[in-house]
């Protein structure tokens, strides 16, 4: 079976998603479906297996759609027909097809095969908490093969651990060598019921006569009790009646005061806040009524007296033009044009004095003396640079002189220094053979020679008795530490099987006593007829039947009296063992524990019997032991009575002894070579001292230091000569630098009197002698600056003169025809008093205007308060209509007294109301006609009250001697029950027999449910090693085979070994480095696991058609070389059945893609929305891969 499409109509975040698998590649059937999280893989996954199997009773996948309406369909190919169909999720007909009516699921069932739910998720599914699992089922399985196989086939884990807790279930309640099981805990409590059953029976009749005795004291007490009970009673009613009465008198006031109203009742509750509301609305509407039609006259007396200007009215615009178009403005600022002019003259006499300073004619155009703006620019620049540039000049001439200085300085030190030997070689020498000259190391091993020496001594001494050479100690043979090990491990275990033997050795002597001692007793107290006693009276029978046999036929003729001597003995035989047999049978269930204490007691003597072998073994056992530690002694030349310990501690000591002297020996050899190598290095020394022209001392610190102080004054020299020649070089280098800066500066400077001559001879300044000069030029340009700035200031001033009288005329001319316009007077010398009078008329003509909307506003609003309490009024009147015509009153007045007297018989009726309900709550009754009826028929008169205060007052006072009576006959009671309690009772027999049957019960149960699960666990071990005979050949090959390609070749294959409890699968390195599945580690197993569930399918698929195989992210902890060998064996699964892979690793789509060809589709869900309500429809998008 495959699924050929899903359709995703509404389920979980997907809305009508369609998911198309397409058809079956011949090169196989593997799918990838790739997405992020939260894309709605594993949603996926669920949405199968629901149409499969039908929804549960909750799901968790309706979060987006209603439950009721989740809808999934699906197009699924089996047996070479295709089958469409949807699932529903309703309780019936929730299987229909594409046009929604109802169809059965048989067909699909039917492929399936049986599988259920459960069955399919454990078999055709695998995610990474079941790989877990799986792994962990190998640990508890200890590598059982049969159940590891079962596991691989059927996809069920911890499946031996299962086998084993329920073995450990039964054996708890009872395992044959065990003494401590919950069987015996229910035996003994089942003798422990039969004891106290026996106890409290023999005390049945005294309970017979205290149990009447405490019958009759509780019958006398509740007859007593039940009368007390009922004057009480109606004590109590005749006092709920005295308390009622004044209750009922009020009430029969109140309703004569209500017959005599003649207020129409029913009022409305709300009509007693409405009828205020209208009393307060209505006189506030009045009032306002009355204040409009006031204001409204005022108001159109005020405006008769209002009177506006028009004329003025039409020229606002070209009044308050004269301040906003700045014209008045300008005109103020006219008034200084005198100053102006003033400024202008004073400014021309400057430019008189600036011209006579420059030595030209006051007559001349000044504009003529100005340059040009970047002729000065170019003067000032070049003015600006010319202190730098002839300071530099000067600064690197005198550097060039001091470095001239500097170089001819070096150069006569280095010819003063004087040529010295070299000595290279002999440093070298020096250096390569110091340390071996050093007394120092030497000294050191002399000395850790010396400790050594006597350390060695001390260890040899501890070895005592053992008495040698260390040459002895060194020659002597090397022991194993496997030797000491299986000694000592011998040792232990013979000791705790000693100490175990001897403890069953007691307790089976023990035993043989118990059973003995009662067997014996059985016999001898109860008359027990054994076996034994049956047999020799059987034998008995039989012997005295020959002799009378014997008597009729060998004896002729018959002596009568002997003939009937031996009827009468075999007819006594007959009877005793008649006699014997009856009473065997009468002992039946006597005979049958005794005969089960004869085999117990059997059975003991023959463990005993074995314990005691055992015994005597362990004696032989621990003599070999014995011997073998003996050999070991004398072979290191020990006392043979050193016990392990002291061997062991023994061969401590030798080993620390053989480090001491192995570390003399390395010492020794260390001190001969640093005293040779000091020879050998001195003579090097001395000879490369010679060669270098010295006389060698023969005495060793005397040479060293001849050396030391020859190298020393070498290097000096050396040193003072590298000096020197860095000194000369690092001279010449700056001599040639500060001839190089002083060519610069010289070329700068000239440069820059080249630039100055030609700049200055272009203007009217280079004509004259004797001003070309730069401090001369200098102060020129600041009398030209201060001539430019004159004669702009003059020209604007001239401007601003200019513009002043124009603007004058223009505002008089303004002012003039604006007064003209509106009537008003003129004079042409005061236009500014003018405007501000025109301005005053427009002032006083637009605060008319404003104030006669003022008052009309007030009229409009007077107009509107008036209508409004008209309407008010109204709506009063009409809301008035309903009251009126119930009360039959007219106006807001008479109504509100008829709503008075309502409220006031309202609160007579409550009044009776609540005296109704007092009265029946005082009488404690149902209702108030049952109170009334009690009070009419037992307080209707004067007479009948008093009958019943008489009654009450007689119950009162006979009260306490009710209650004292009461007491006294309780306490008889309670006295006779005490006395019956403190007896046995024959109900606490009853039900300690029926907890006896209880017990029996559970003991039955119990057993059953041992058998059951003993036969279950030897039918389920028998049943994993049929599978396992059955299956191995096949499930091991495909298991080795895929287990060997997931571990990249880590693993060479996977075989059977013999185990404790049977067969084990184990993995092979090579090279005998062999792994059992239980010692592999936790990543190792879960490959394993997964290797066991491909052969499982493979072999599944073998004997008939699989169904779609899920894998949900198995592959997370793998590397990318062993995912991809994995999809190869995925992709040969998908030969045999449809293969789905979910994952949201985008890596592993192109580990796939090369692992498994042409086999694969990937089917991309897309990124998740980021709310529910984003999710959109679309079709997943599916493209084959190719290789």
């Amino acid at each position: 079976m495959r699924f050929r499409q899903i359709n995703l109509d509404r389920y979980g975040i997907f809305t009508d998603r369609t998911i198309d698998l397409g058809e079956r590649k011949a090169a196989g059937d593997m799918h990838i479906v790739y997405g992020p999280n939260e894309a709605g893989k594993s949603t996926f996954r669920s949405a199968c297996l629901d149409f499969l199997f039908g929804f549960g009773r909750t799901t968790q996948y309706d979060f987006l759609h209603p439950v009721d309406v989740l809808q999934i369909g699906a197009r699924v190919e089996f047996g070479g027909t295709t089958f469409e169909a949807r699932r529903h999720k309703r309780s019936k007909n929730d299987f229909c097809d594409f046009s929604n009516e109802p169809i059965s699921d048989a067909q699909l069932k039917s492929a399936l095969g049986g599988v259920t739910r459960d069955g399919y998720v454990q078999m055709f599914s695998l995610d990474e908490h079941s790989l877990v699992a799986g792994g962990d089922s190998i640990l508890s399985s200890k590598g059982d093969l049969g159940a590891l196989l079962f596991s691989a086939a059927s996809g069920l884990t911890a499946l031996s651990s299962a086998i084993d807790d329920i073995e450990n279930e039964a054996n708890s309640f009872y395992k044959i060598p065990g003494r401590k099981y919950r069987l015996n805990d229910l035996l003994a409590e089942l003798k422990q019921l039969d004891t106290g059953i026996k106890d409290i029976d023999v005390k049945a009749s005294a309970y017979e006569k205290l149990r009447r005795t405490a019958m009759q004291a509780d019958s006398a007490y509740k007859e007593a009790e039940a009368e007390r009970n009922e004057m009480n009673r109606r004590q109590v009613f005749l006092k709920r009646l005295f308390e009622a009465l004044p209750l009922w008198r009020d009430l029969t006031d109140i309703l004569a005061e209500l017959e005599v109203s003649d207020v129409p009742s029913g009022m409305p509750d709300e009509w007693i806040d409405e009828i205020e509301r209208l009393k307060i609305d209505n006189s506030t509407e009045e009032s306002r009524h009355r204040d409009a039609v006031e204001t409204i006259s005022a108001a159109e007396a005020e405006l008769s007296k209002l009177v506006v200007n028009e004329t003025v009215l039409e020229s606002a615009t070209k009044i308050n033009l004269l301040r906003e178009t700045q014209l008045e403005g300008r005109y103020k600022d006219a008034a200084d044009i005198d100053k102006r002019k003033s400024e202008i003259r004073i400014l021309n006499d400057q430019i008189s004095k600036l011209l006579s300073s420059l030595g030209t004619d006051p007559e001349t155009d000044p504009n003529s003396l100005l340059l040009t703006a970047p002729v000065a620019a170019r003067l000032r620049a070049l003015l600006d640079d010319r202190g730098a540039i002839l300071a530099d000049e000067a600064s690197a001439h005198q550097e060039l002189s001091d470095a001239t200085r500097d170089e001819n300085q070096a150069q006569e030190e280095l010819d003063a220094l004087s040529e010295f030997p070299d000595m290279t070689s002999l440093k070298q020498v020096l250096e390569a053979n110091r340390t071996a000259c050093d007394d120092r190391s030497l000294q050191l091993a002399k000395t850790t020679l010396a400790a050594a020496k006597a350390k060695a001594e001390e260890r040899l001494s501890g070895l005592s008795p053992w008495a040698g050479t260390c040459d002895d100690l060194k020659g002597q043979r090397t022991v194993a530490a496997e030797d000491i090990e299986t000694l000592r491990d011998g040792e232990s275990g013979l000791q705790n099987r000693k100490v175990l033997n001897d403890q069953e050795i007691t307790r089976l002597t023990d035993e043989i006593r118990r059973l003995t001692a009662e067997t014996t007793a059985a016999v001898s107290e109860s008359g027990i007829v054994d076996d034994r006693r049956v047999q020799e009276a059987l034998q008995n029978r039989e012997d005295a039947w020959r002799a009378h046999l014997s008597e009729l036929e060998d004896k002729k003729p018959l002596d009568a009296e002997n003939c009937l001597s031996t009827a009468n003995e075999f007819r006594s035989r007959v009877l005793e063992t008649d006699t014997l047999h009856a009473r065997q049978l009468a002992q039946a269930g006597d005979i049958a524990d005794l005969r089960q204490s004869t085999r117990r007691l059997a059975v003991a003597k023959s463990d005993l019997e074995a314990a005691e072998q055992t015994q005597h073994a362990l004696i032989q056992e621990k003599e070999a032991l014995d011997g073998r530690r003996t050999i070991l002694l004398a072979s290191l030349k020990l006392a043979a009575s050193l016990t392990l310990a002291e061997l062991e501690r023994w061969l401590e000591l030798r080993k620390a002894a053989l480090e001491a002297i192995s570390e003399q020996e390395e010492t020794t050899f260390n001190v001969q070579r640093e005293t040779e190598a000091k020879t050998v290095a001195l003579a090097a020394i001395r000879d490369r001292a010679i060669t270098c022209g010295l006389e060698a001392a023969d005495n060793e610190d005397d040479l060293l230091a001849m050396c030391d102080s020859a190298i020393s004054a070498w290097q000096a020299a050396v040193s003072n000569k590298q000096t020197a020649l860095d000194n000369l070089k690092r001279s010449r280098q700056i001599k040639q630098r500060r001839e190089e800066q002083a060519n610069r500066s010289k070329l700068a400077a000239d440069k820059w009197r080249e630039d100055w001559k030609s700049t200055v001879n272009s203007i009217w300044i280079g004509g004259r002698a004797g001003e070309s000069d730069p401090d001369s030029v200098k102060a020129i340009l600041q009398v030209l600056e201060d001539l430019s700035s004159h004669i702009g200031e003059v020209q604007r001033l001239e401007e601003r003169v200019l513009g002043m009288e124009s603007n004058k005329a223009a505002y008089r001319d303004e002012v003039r025809r604006i007064a003209s316009a509106c009537s008003m007077e003129f004079d042409d010398d005061e236009p500014l008093k003018a405007a501000d009078a025109l301005r005053a008329a427009l002032s006083d003509a637009q605060n008319a205007i404003a104030e006669r909307k003022r008052v009309e506003r007030e009229i409009g609003r007077g107009k509107r308060a008036e209508e409004g309490a008209k309407v008010a009024l109204a709506r009063i009147k009409n809301e008035l209509s309903p009251m009126e015509s119930f009360f039959g009153a007219e106006g807001v007045s008479g109504v509100a007294s008829a709503v008075k007297a309502s409220i006031k018989k309202q609160e007579l009726e409550r009044q009776t109301s609540e005296l109704k309900t007092q009265i029946t709550r005082a009488v404690s009754v149902a209702t108030f006609e049952v109170a009334l009826a009690a009070l009419e028929e037992n307080a209707s008169s004067t007479e009948a009250i008093e009958t019943l205060e008489r009654e009450h007052n007689a119950l009162e006072a006979s009260s306490e001697d009710r209650n004292s009576e009461v007491s006294r006959l309780y306490h008889e009671w309670k006295t006779a029950e005490a006395a019956f309690q403190s007896v046995g009772q024959d109900g606490d027999v009853a039900r300690m027999v029926e907890q006896r049957e209880s017990l029996l019960l559970q003991i039955e149960q119990e057993t059953v449910a041992h058998l059951q699960a003993v036969a279950g666990v030897h039918a389920a071990r028998r049943a994993l090693q049929t599978f396992r005979e059955t299956h191995r050949s096949a499930l091991m090959t495909e298991a080795s085979n895929a287990f060997v390609a997931i571990t990249e070749g880590g693993f060479k294959g996977l075989y059977a070994a013999p185990g404790k409890d049977g067969e084990i699968l184990v993995g092979s390195r090579g090279e005998g480095k062999d792994l059992a599945a239980d010692d592999m580690s936790r990543g190792t197993r879960f490959q394993l696991y997964l290797a066991l569930r491909i052969a499982g399918h493979s072999a599944f698929a073998a004997n008939r058609p699989p169904l779609p195989f899920f894998a949900d992210d198995i592959l997370e902890p793998f590397d990318d070389d062993r995912a991809a060998q994995t999809f190869r064996l995925m992709a040969e699964m998908s030969k045999h059945g449809q293969v789905i892979y979910l994952t949201h690793h985008k890596h592993l789509l192109d580990v796939a893609k090369y692992a498994c060809g042409e086999a694969l589709t990937v089917h991309t869900l897309p990124k998740p929305r980021s709310s529910l309500a984003e999710v959109q429809t679309s079709n997943v998008r599916s493209h084959d891969v190719s290789p």
